[in-house]
């Protein structure tokens, strides 16, 4: 588990992972076996812009 700060620095986020969707950076909070809940951590300009936050 990992602790991440949203982009607007409002809300602090336990994730087990972090993933890039196009522009959007997101967080999944939890899964199951065909169910995940997710938050949207970052939106950004590009798709090459959300990778290098992530990086």
């Amino acid at each position: 588990m990992l602790w991440v700060m949203t982009q607007d620095k409002r809300i602090l986020v336990n994730v087990k992972e972090v993933t890039v969707k196009g522009k959007t950076v997101e967080g999944i909070i939890s899964r199951s076996f065909f169910v995940y809940w997710n938050r949207v951590l970052g939106e950004y300009d590009t798709h090459e812009r959300a990778l290098e936050v992530v990086e």
